[in-house]
């Protein structure tokens, strides 16, 4: 997703053909609505990491309590 919002900045991309012929094309960039839900979904998976790592962690110690 980072990644995503990273490659799309948007602008003007130039491409040179073999006969040495330029072209310049507008590309349109990542939206303000696609960079917040892209910013949310970054935010939720690094939340659901965390979370799902302090269960592992809290499991493991009451297993270890447990015996």
């Amino acid at each position: 997703m980072v990644r995503y919002i990273s490659d799309h900045p948007g602008g003007d991309r130039v491409t040179v053909d073999a006969d040495g012929h330029t072209s310049y094309d507008y590309v349109p960039g990542a939206d303000g609505t696609t960079v917040a839900l892209l910013a949310i979904a970054v935010a939720l998976c690094g939340l659901g990491a965390v979370v799902l790592s302090g269960l592992f962690v809290y499991g493991r110690l009451r297993h270890r309590l447990r015996r």
